[in-house]
Parts: C-alpha cells; structure tokens; sequence
C-alpha cells in the first residue's frame, strides 16, 4: 500500500512538519497493530518540505507569486518543484498501489483539529465512507489532550478559485486515492 505525505506546502506552516514528523516516528517505531502492518505492508514516499526554498529563507509562503505552492498542481504546473513532484509521484506509483496522500497544513485556530476532506459534492460515496472511517479511527486512537473527533472532518473541503488545483485535489482526481489535508 503506498502512503504519500507531504508538508510545508506554505513555508512557514511549520506545525504542518511537526505534524509529519510525529507520523513518520510513528510509522518508524510505533508497536501498535496497525503501525507494525502498515510498516510491512506500505511503502511510504515523503515531500517533507514542498517549499524549501521559502522554509530556508523564512517566507511565510501562503499565496505566494507567481503561483501559491498549493494551487499549482494542474497538467502544467508554474513551479519546478510541483513539476518535479508530479514526475515522482508517477513513477512511484507504478511501482507500488497507490492508496491514500496526506498533505499536513496548519492553517487553524489553536485547539481546534480540523481535516479538509479531499471529496468533493458530486465524487464517490465510497471515498466519503473511506474518509469517514478514518475519522472514527483518528476519534478513537487520538490522545485525551489532543482529541480528535469525527465531526472534525470537514465536508467538502477546500474549495478554491476556479482554475486552481490543490495537491489533494490532484491527487484523487489523477490517482482516485483517498487524499486528506489535516
């Protein structure tokens, strides 16, 4: 099963890397059932810092010229890194079964979990049932702290200016995989 994350599609969103870097530890060393499955099972690739020009030269990153790193995932991408994701993305995904992407913003109020779904009105209900399972799943194991809850996935999603297309939205409309942005 393959598992494509990705971060820091703003720059400066770093919770967003944060966030990423927990999974991968997790995905690295965890012990619980699904960790060690999903380990022997998945193959995993990683876009750490999509933006890295704008992390290195601490850019806040969001709506950024010519073109926001996050919209400019059409069939012609503005940016060389979108282009160059793409041609990796592609390859990888002969290689393995390509199943589910998670792209890690941080564009939210503190102590409020939210997760954009990636569905939009008129896609698959099927895709819809995925996302709400995984919902449930992130309910249940989520930390008491840090909870997390079903009505925080958020229906439709991003829905952005006409023209443009974010990486979740590339993902599924390209690959139909299950594409979240927590």
């Amino acid at each position: 099963m393959g598992l494509f994350l990705c971060a820091r599609h703003h720059s400066g969103e770093s919770h967003g890397s944060w966030a990423l870097d927990g999974f991968l530890r997790e995905f690295a060393y965890g012990r619980s059932p699904e960790t060690r499955w999903l380990r022997a099972n998945g193959s995993v690739l990683v876009a750490p810092f999509v933006d890295l020009d704008g992390v290195v030269e601490g850019m806040y990153g969001k709506d950024r010229v010519p073109v926001d790193f996050n919209r400019d995932w059409s069939a012609n991408p503005v940016r060389p890194e979108i282009r160059r994701l793409q041609l990796e993305i592609g390859a990888w995904a002969k290689k393995v079964h390509y199943a589910a992407h998670l792209d890690f913003h941080c564009p939210c109020l503190p102590h409020v979990h939210h997760m954009h779904s990636s569905v939009p009105g008129q896609s698959t209900a099927k895709l819809k049932d995925v996302e709400r399972e995984l919902a449930r799943e992130l309910a249940r194991l989520s930390p008491r702290d840090s909870r997390f809850f079903e009505k925080d996935l958020l229906f439709p999603g991003y829905q952005g200016a006409s023209g443009e297309t974010t990486c979740a939205a590339y993902q599924r409309h390209v690959y139909g995989v299950l594409s979240l942005t927590p």
